[in-house]
């Protein structure tokens, strides 16, 4: 008995423990249960308010992309309208002038205003993989010659000089290109900004070859020892002792073998400021890596040199830095890129010259921007090859080093022999040595004022001919010095202290035709001096480079005009002839500089006389600007300022056409063209273009819409083709643009 009460007692115990444990798990289950319940509806919560804050993300990065768009559409037109007024001023101004070369310059501050704009947005794409080159056409001397006159510019400020040394002159042989001109003179300009902002004295020189492409290493040591072992003897020398090049590597890839049609262009940037160290070059491409000095202060993003090598790649190409000698100061980068050349033939010279003879005596003003510079480089071509004038001799009174080194070789490329008097005060004991050894007279040569030491002079010496290329060389080996004097042609300098010597020398010249036929006088100057002190044929503002070279070949020309009005009518046809190569040298083609081109051709002052244009723009000033360009070239124009507006216009001139031509074979347009905006408000250009072409579907009949944009993308560009647009032009308007895209219409 008792033991079984036990048994109950024990039984009703454990039966307790157990529901004692049940109710505690209950407990503890009920607990976790409602944590991980109250951690699901945090996470869920969490998850919410990151959802959302992604979604305002989004929107927020989706509104900044629209307002940065809109901005820079924005921004783009208020440039693009300072460029069509500068543009407009530079028409009513004296050519040549001070006014003249202010508005030219500002027009290219202007246009590197919008090249900052544009590059920041190239970063962006660099990153994303989303780059892509533009494909056009433009004059390679003409691209380098631009930056190099800005920089100019700057570095006078600071005592020194912006040089472009044209070495053996392939590339004004060889300038018309296709490729993404913007981008190249952005790798250009970034170079010579960082080598004119870190250079406190002496000078930047940028140095340009070109070459026919045959293939193409991924890695500059590779172009160091193939390419560059490949362009001709006269290259030898600048690269024999080049050493270590710092480039960051790229992935190693197979040789790629260039087209027929394209040129290998190589430049060295090379300046004499405080250089990079070593240990810094191999970062010195990575973006936001801004090397600081604290001589100059200068500071920066650090994204210059990173999008220059992206450009750079993009163009096939690869950059380094060059070592430079021992003792040398500063730094020289060197880069390489590919185009594509667009001269029908890089041989026949000759040929390409005599093929425009006729049209260029009928027609100068005719001429495209392309067909300009090829006469020219067919011009620098037969020159270099056959020389100029027999009898030429050159004084050179020059006081930079380098800028006496790189015409001195220019000319003894063309035959012409070249003495230099390095201080105004030697100007009559070397022109004294150059009589006794050259002159055809047989008078005594007393009659020469004697100025300083006969001991001191420089006569055809070559103080850096260890650089002198090979080319140059062979040219000057060829060239016909007969021992004669007949022609004197004296480039002096005017940033001379004392020119008071030349004054007199020039001012003793007209009484010296005993010892040379005829003389020219060439005054090189800088905004800072005058020349209204010393009579001279030409003058040519500083740095001497690209169109300078054509103007001074352009005087050379006159030499032998009076020379050959005494030869048979047979040879009145080749002076002709040379009188045209003169006033395209002086007075056309790269003249072209700074894209101004001034037509003074009565007969062509209205080309667009008789046609009938609508105008599509809503900004007011490029509105004005495109009016008044049209109006002077002759065109009737009519206005709007949004695409409904030019929709309805087209529709009732459309209807008014049809009742007109009722029972007529032909349909007449009731525009000659449209010149259509693209980004407009009420209804933008691709809309209208669109309507307009729906509303031609009835009447059978197609009239050109040619599009204006700031800036126009390779999207922007497809878009406009669906739309059904004809042809682009950038905005501002441009008369020249115009005109070539008109005769394009007309041959289709």
């Amino acid at each position: 008995m008792l033991l079984l009460q036990k048994m109950k007692v024990a039984v009703v115990l454990l039966l307790s423990f157990f529901i004692i444990i049940a109710i505690i798990g209950s407990c503890i289950s009920s607990k976790l249960f409602r944590r991980l319940q109250r951690q699901k509806t945090y996470t869920l919560a969490n998850l919410i308010k990151q959802k959302e804050a992604t979604q305002q993300a989004e929107r927020k990065s989706m509104n900044k992309s629209i307002a940065f768009a809109s901005a820079s559409h924005d921004m783009r037109a208020s440039l693009a309208g300072i460029t069509g007024l500068l543009r407009l001023c530079h028409d009513d101004v004296t050519p040549d002038s001070d006014v003249a070369r202010n508005l030219v310059q500002m027009d290219q501050c202007a246009s590197k205003l919008l090249g900052i704009l544009n590059s920041v947005l190239d970063t962006s794409k660099v990153e994303a993989g989303k780059m892509q080159l533009e494909d056009v056409e433009f004059n390679m001397a003409q691209a380098i010659e631009e930056s190099v006159d800005l920089f100019h510019v700057v570095a006078l400020a600071k005592g020194i000089e912006v040089i472009w040394d044209p070495c053996d002159f392939s590339v004004l042989m060889s300038s018309n290109v296709r490729g993404d001109c913007r981008r190249f003179k952005q790798i250009l300009d970034n170079l010579l900004s960082n080598a004119v902002k870190f250079t406190s004295e002496g000078h930047v020189m940028v140095r340009a070859w070109a070459k026919k492409a045959r293939s193409k290493n991924s890695e500059l040591t590779s172009i160091q020892q193939s390419q560059f072992s490949n362009i001709s003897s006269s290259l030898s020398r600048f690269f024999s002792n080049i050493g270590g090049v710092y480039s960051t590597k790229r992935p190693h890839n197979s040789i790629i073998y260039r087209g027929e049609g394209d040129l290998e262009f190589i430049f060295e940037v090379d300046d004499t400021g405080t250089g990079i160290p070593k240990d810094k070059r191999s970062s010195i491409f990575e973006n936001y890596v801004q090397l600081k000095d604290s001589n100059f202060g200068y500071e920066g993003t650090g994204l210059g040199l990173g999008i220059v090598q992206s450009y750079v790649r993009l163009m096939d190409g690869d950059i380094g830095i060059k070592e430079k000698h021992p003792g040398e100061r500063g730094s020289c980068f060197i880069f390489n890129i590919f185009l594509k050349s667009i001269d029908d033939s890089s041989n026949n010279t000759e040929e390409d010259f005599n093929s425009c003879k006729i049209p260029i005596l009928n027609r100068l003003h005719s001429f495209s921007s392309k067909t300009r510079s090829k006469v020219q480089s067919s011009m620098l071509a037969r020159a270099m090859s056959e020389g100029v004038v027999d009898g030429i001799q050159c004084l050179l009174v020059i006081n930079s080093v380098e800028i006496r080194r790189i015409l001195k070789d220019w000319m003894r490329s063309l035959g012409v022999m070249v003495s230099v008097a390095q201080q105004p005060e030697k100007i009559f004991v070397v022109l004294k040595k150059m009589i006794h050894k050259y002159s055809v007279s047989e008078s005594d040569d007393t009659s020469l004022p004697s100025s300083g030491d006969d001991n001191e002079f420089s006569c055809s010496k070559d103080e850096n001919n260890q650089v002198l290329p090979h080319s140059i060389k062979d040219v000057s080996k060829k060239a016909s010095f007969k021992g004669s004097f007949k022609y004197l042609l004296v480039i002096i300098d005017l940033s001379f202290e004392n020119i008071s010597e030349m004054h007199n020398f020039i001012s003793w010249l007209p009484k010296s035709t005993h010892f040379f036929h005829q003389y020219k006088v060439i005054c090189l100057t800088d905004s800072t001096a005058s020349c209204s002190q010393i009579p001279y044929d030409l003058m040519l503002y500083k740095p001497i480079h690209g169109s300078r070279f054509y103007k001074i070949l352009g005087l050379m020309q006159e030499f032998r005009q009076k020379t050959e009005e005494l030869k048979s009518e047979i040879a009145k046809e080749s002076i002709k002839t040379n009188e045209l190569e003169k006033r395209i040298l002086l007075n056309s083609a790269y003249t072209q500089q700074n894209n101004y081109v001034v037509y003074k051709d009565e007969s062509v002052k209205e080309p667009l006389c008789g046609m009938n244009i609508l105008l599509v723009e809503d900004t007011l000033i490029l509105r004005q600007i495109a009016l008044k360009l049209l109006s002077r070239s002759g065109a009737s124009v009519k206005f709007v300022d949004n695409g409904l507006e030019a929709l309805n216009v087209i529709k009732k001139a459309l209807k008014e056409t049809s009742l007109i031509s009722e029972g007529r074979s032909s349909r007449h347009l009731p525009f000659d063209f449209i010149l259509m905006d693209c980004q407009m408000p009420t209804m933008d250009g691709y809309e209208a273009t669109k309507c307009i072409r729906a509303e031609e579907k009835k009447y059978d009949i197609h009239i050109p819409i040619i599009a204006l944009s700031a800036h126009a993308t390779p999207d922007e560009t497809k878009k406009m083709i669906l739309c059904g647009m004809d042809f682009h032009l950038t905005k501002p308007l441009e008369i020249n643009k115009l005109l070539e895209t008109i005769k394009l219409i007309s041959q289709n």
